[in-house]
């Protein structure tokens, strides 16, 4: 399996998990090629999300700008909205031709940003570090950021760590998933 195949099977995954837990969640998809482009408008149907995914295909675009179809209305909204970034390049470096729309949707307390970097092995011939720098710099302390090469297990294991609601989860470095033995019984 390919690492876009992977990323569209844990999506629908969490998708079908979130509706599990809270059929109100409504969701969207957006695909980054040489902008971002809306391909799936918000809803709350997982089967419109899953039927989207299947047909979307990976783009081959050595740069994209990620503030393409960002709007600066100034209003901010009454709910929640966290994007999840799933990011599956190597070489090419993401970069923000509008800091000021990305900087003020970034400083909203109602907007969430995690991201789910998937990785070849780092290499002198990809950016692999200075992608995840570049992440790294542009996440907030309540974002996520999880960085896997392309391990299956750990892929899907990271994305299930994004089905907390970012207003009710610990901050990333809080956070323990290992499990222990209680000896004393």
């Amino acid at each position: 399996m390919t690492a876009f195949q992977l990323a569209k099977k844990m999506i629908d995954i969490f998708v079908n998990s979130k509706h599990i837990m809270n059929p109100l969640h409504h969701f969207a998809v957006i695909g980054l090629y040489d902008e971002a482009s809306w391909i799936c408008d918000f809803t709350s149907n997982p089967e419109s999300i899953n039927s989207i995914l299947h047909h979307v295909k990976p783009g081959n675009v050595q740069e994209f700008d990620e503030n393409a179809g960002v709007d600066d209305d100034g209003s901010a909204p009454f709910y929640v909205i966290r994007s999840i970034l799933i990011y599956g390049r190597s070489i090419c470096k993401p970069h923000f031709s509008n800091q000021e729309i990305f900087q003020k949707l970034i400083r909203s307390q109602r907007f969430f940003l995690d991201l789910l970097y998937i990785h070849d092995i780092p290499t002198e011939e990809n950016n692999c570090q200075s992608i995840y720098q570049t992440f790294c710099d542009l996440v907030k302390p309540n974002s996520y950021l999880f960085d896997v090469t392309k391990n299956t297990v750990f892929l899907f294991d990271n994305m299930a760590k994004l089905l907390a609601h970012p207003v009710q989860r610990c901050l990333q470095e809080e956070t323990n998933y290992n499990l222990h033995r209680n000896v004393s019984i």
